[in-house]
């Protein structure tokens, strides 16, 4: 009866492997054995042999046979003949073999080579375990000296050997990981004064007691044992992220320095550490999620290979990027900057997000550029926000809060732009010449001084409920199509020489201060329903190249529509005036439809506003005695309908 293997358990534990497990160290592929050479066995020899004899006998019969007929002298030469042959044939059998012994001694001589080199690799092998292990082994020595030795022959080792860089790096991070706390360094007490005075030593009883303890030496400063283990510690990890450091500067542009590791990756999840310069280094992917930097640190100019995480770290200093190079995703979500962070001219090759991040000092991204999409929403700028010049393909802001003046002056946004629920609420929020595709500000809120001047809006914009608290401005803005839905101008609102080539929708927006239209341009419809203007609104030498629809509007104090062009349609439907308006010179290119226009008369309610123009075919009707209208409002009518 034979017995089947049991079948595995796919679940189960994973068999263990025949072979010995290889070494962390060094990895060398399996030996495979050299192909045997065939051996000349004493069979082989003695067919040999005997053919040589057949060969000769049949060659002196042939010969004798063919040409020794003629005499002793005949048979002769075709005996030597044959002799002549047999012995050349031995001859090239003896050559053949000497050809065999001679490759055979190369061969052996080869695998006598190959020998000596694997007994070499294995000396090389065991010597660099036998010091990696020494400085290991250094490594957890409660002496610090001792652990300052094995951090330099790690380095040596790396530094001679190349294939075992990345091994002797993992250990340094993983040393770096390890729990820590920096130690406290607190001011130094002040100096005491010795009390002077000498011993007495006939005093005896409490006066005795008393002298001796008021002449006691001070006690030696220093600090206690575990203080100086912890400012020993902090000098042993200074060293091991120097040495970890140093060895990922590139060099220059004319090639790499001696002293460059390269195709180095770092994991330094959750380790703290002190202030570092990796300016002008090279890495293949970090991971400093959770890392807690208690210093400055810059990444000036280095240049990421693969991916780079800082998620969760922490700057308490000032945090350097500027010229870095990240070819690939970059994570700052959830990051903290004590200080400044400065990422001027940085280059982001793929995405990069920086979501919930706190800049709690300026943040500065002058020149910076992101091919892939960009992502600060949620973030949080304590201080001035300064993204210059910045080039973005998409860029996420949404529920950011800009504490400080944000600037993105000559700023791209190639693609898309969101800043919805957005708020601003520094001394100066500037977006003068910047350029933006496809943009919203849904329900953003801005601070004082919001200037748009000579913005470039290429795509469609949205401002719906919007908040604009003080004063902004739209001086010679270019607008693609563009909503203002439920938006809120509390002072002056400027669209100077503004030029609107889409659709525009003013819809229950409220401008509580002036505001100015003067010179602008609408190309295509334009709406301004349930809007209000509270106080100035001037439409000045404005042109409206489709159909301009005022409905459910009141304007406040002033309406002025001087040498204003009308184009397309014209519609005024239940429309308020409350003061004086002007339309002088304005030209209306087809019939002007009104309905509904209320228009405030001053003094007596039968006197009309004497500032006050209006367009060409209308006349105001004055109620009388027994008209409904209500006291002090006349209506604006055409004069057809008035006759």
């Amino acid at each position: 009866m034979t017995t089947e293997p049991p079948t595995p358990d796919p679940l189960g534990p994973a068999p263990l492997p025949d072979s010995p497990p290889l070494s962390l160290l060094t990895y060398r592929p399996p030996v495979v054995p050299a192909e045997e050479l065939p051996v000349l066995s004493h069979r082989a020899m003695a067919w040999a042999a005997g053919a040589l004899v057949v060969l000769g006998v049949g060659l002196a019969v042939g010969l004798l046979v063919a040409f020794g007929g003629g005499g002793h002298a005949d048979q002769l030469d075709a005996i030597k003949t044959a002799g002549t042959i047999v012995v050349g044939a031995g001859g090239a059998a003896a050559l053949w073999l000497t050809a065999r012994r001679q490759r055979t001694s190369e061969l052996s001589l080869n695998q006598v080579r190959a020998a000596h080199a694997a007994t070499v690799a294995d000396a090389e092998a065991r010597r660099i375990t036998d010091l990696y292990g020494k400085a290991a082994d250094q490594l957890g020595s409660p002496q610090a000296p001792a652990r300052l030795a094995g951090l330099y022959a790690l380095e040596r080792l790396a530094q001679d050997n190349p294939a075992q860089r990345q091994t002797i790096v993992d250990l340094l991070c993983a040393y770096l990981r390890m729990p820590y706390t920096p130690p406290r360094r607190e001011p130094a007490p002040p100096s005491v004064a010795r009390p002077s005075g000498v011993p007495r030593p006939l005093l005896s009883g409490p006066a005795r007691q008393r002298a001796s303890v008021r002449l006691a030496p001070p006690a030696p400063r220093g600090g206690t044992p575990s203080a100086t283990e912890a400012e020993q510690e902090y000098q042993v990890r200074r060293t091991a992220q120097a040495i970890l450091f140093r060895h990922l500067v590139y060099g220059t542009e004319d090639g790499p320095v001696s002293t460059f590791w390269a195709d180095i990756s770092l994991d330094l999840v959750g380790a703290v550490l002190g202030p570092a310069n990796l300016i002008g280094c090279r890495v293949v992917a970090v991971d400093f999620t959770n890392v807690t930097f208690t210093g400055d640190v810059w990444f000036d100019r280095t240049r990421f290979g693969l991916s780079a995480v800082f998620t969760g770290a922490r700057f308490t200093g000032e945090a350097g990027f500027s010229h870095a190079r990240f070819d690939h995703d970059v994570r700052f979500g959830r990051v903290t900057f004590d200080g400044d962070a400065r990422f001027a001219e940085a280059d982001f090759g793929g995405s990069a997000k920086f979501d919930r991040a706190d800049f709690r000092g300026p943040a500065v991204f002058t020149g910076a550029k992101f091919s892939q999409a960009a992502s600060f929403a949620d973030a949080r700028f304590g201080d001035r926000a300064e993204f210059d010049k910045a080039r973005f393909v998409q860029g996420w802001f949404g529920g950011a809060r800009f504490g400080g003046n944000a600037f993105f002056t000559h700023s791209e946004f190639s693609a898309y732009a969101s800043f919805k629920e957005v708020r601003f609420a520094g001394a100066f929020t500037q977006f003068g010449n910047a350029t933006l595709a496809s943009s919203e500000f849904f329900t953003a809120e801005f601070g004082r001084n919001t200037d748009f001047t000579e913005t470039r809006f290429t795509g469609d914009a949205s401002f719906t409920m919007a908040k604009f608290p003080e004063g902004v401005e739209f001086v010679r803005t270019e607008f693609g199509d563009v909503n203002f839905g439920g938006t809120r101008f509390a002072l002056f609102a400027a669209f100077t020489e503004a030029k609107f080539a889409g659709v525009t929708r003013f819809y229950e927006c409220h401008f509580g201060d002036r505001a100015e239209f003067q010179r602008t341009r609408f190309a295509a419809d334009v709406w301004f329903e349930n809007t209000e203007f509270a106080d100035i609104a001037v439409f000045g030498a404005a042109e409206f190249g489709g159909s301009a629809r005022f409905l459910h509007t009141r304007f406040g104090d002033v309406g002025g529509f001087a040498r204003a062009r009308f184009d397309g349609d014209v519609f005024f439907d239940d429309v308020r005036f409350d003061g004086p308006v002007g339309f002088v010179g304005a030209r209306f290119a087809r019939p002007l439809r009104i309905e509904r226009v209320w228009v405030r008369l001053t003094g007596h309610k039968r006197k009309l506003e004497t500032d006050s123009t209006w367009p060409p075919g209308t006349v105001i009707r004055v109620p009388g005695e027994a008209d409904p209208l209500p006291e002090g409002w006349g209506v604006l009518e055409l004069e057809e309908a008035a006759e």
